[in-house]
């Protein structure tokens, strides 16, 4: 009788470690490539958020013939809440109050701020970390209100590029050059730089900057929650102790100020999306020009190039 010989378990070991190497392998090699391809999802959906908003903004044009404040000193609501009707949420903006008054206050059951409970997808970034407000000022019955990542462009702060310095209020300060400004009503009249060269909306979704309020907060005196100066470069200063990361030294400390200075930028590898006032959105890296950027904020600086170089 024939004996057949019996296989070492060795053998059985070896094949098993170049299976899992293998295996090993072709998860590293696919695991980036989906990823890449969940952030481009991502960016897109963000991109098509702004250009909702973009379209909403344009239809709350059409009825009023004028942009709105990016934020109200009357009743300290947000444009947000203003463009809701825009975007399908006529329910929900019938709730508010408008007439004047602050938007939280505890004698009228906090008013307008229970509404800040509700998240609206069309105003969060998908790839952002986060999306809910920093601030205890903005809770009701302990429950963090949501956030928004996409905001209104004041104006430019700092020098341009032919050295002059532009407009800021005050107070605040608030730029005062830009479409959506503190009780502002621009028209299209007032963008002579030309709307394809003016940015309306930019998105600030970074998780390090630090200034994430409801999405319902517009303005006091001194501070606007739903729009930003264009001041410094793309993701460098946030709010607090204002650390740059681009010049990595401290810029000024924390305060009003630098609350509405946070620089623009976003979780996207490279740069964030920007609304133009003509509807398109962009993606600008953080490396673009300062001047031109600051200059893109502007609604009539005289500045001739635009983001693209053109």
């Amino acid at each position: 009788m024939r004996c057949t010989p019996r296989r070492r378990p060795a053998f059985f070991v070896l094949d098993a470690l170049i299976g899992l190497v293998a295996t090993s392998v072709i998860l590293l090699l696919l695991i980036p490539a989906v990823l890449r391809t969940r952030e481009t999802s991502r960016g897109n959906l963000c991109k098509t958020h702004l250009k909702q908003i973009g379209e909403a903004l344009q239809r709350y044009y059409a009825s009023n013939e004028h942009f709105p404040p990016g934020g109200s000193s009357k009743n300290e609501l947000s444009w947000h809440v203003l463009i809701l009707p825009m975007l399908g949420y006529d329910a929900l903006f019938d709730q508010f109050d408008v007439a004047n008054g602050p938007y939280q206050s505890k004698t009228v059951n906090h008013r307008n701020n229970p509404y800040g409970l509700v998240t609206i997808s069309e105003f969060e970034c998908p790839t952002a970390l986060g999306n809910q407000s920093e601030s205890e000022a903005d809770a009701v019955n302990e429950r963090h209100s949501y956030t928004v990542h996409y905001y209104g462009i004041l104006g430019p702060r700092g020098e341009s590029a032919s050295g002059a310095t532009y407009r800021v209020s005050s107070q605040g300060p608030f730029a005062e050059q830009g479409i959506l400004g503190y009780d502002s009503h621009t028209r299209l009249a007032d963008i002579t730089d030309g709307t394809s060269r003016t940015i309306l909306v930019g998105e600030l979704s970074w998780s390090d900057a630090r200034c994430y309020r409801s999405w319902v907060r517009g303005c006091n005196d001194d501070t606007i929650a739903g729009a930003k100066n264009v001041q410094w470069p793309i993701a460098t200063v946030y709010f607090g102790k204002q650390f740059s990361r681009r010049y990595e030294h401290y810029i000024r400390d924390g305060n009003a100020s630098g609350f509405n200075d946070v620089s623009l930028g976003s979780e996207h590898l490279g740069g964030t999306h920007l609304l133009m006032a003509d509807g398109a959105v962009k993606f600008v890296p953080e490396t673009i020009d300062l001047f031109v950027y600051r200059g893109a904020a502007s609604v009539a600086g005289g500045e001739k190039e635009s983001l693209d170089g053109q």
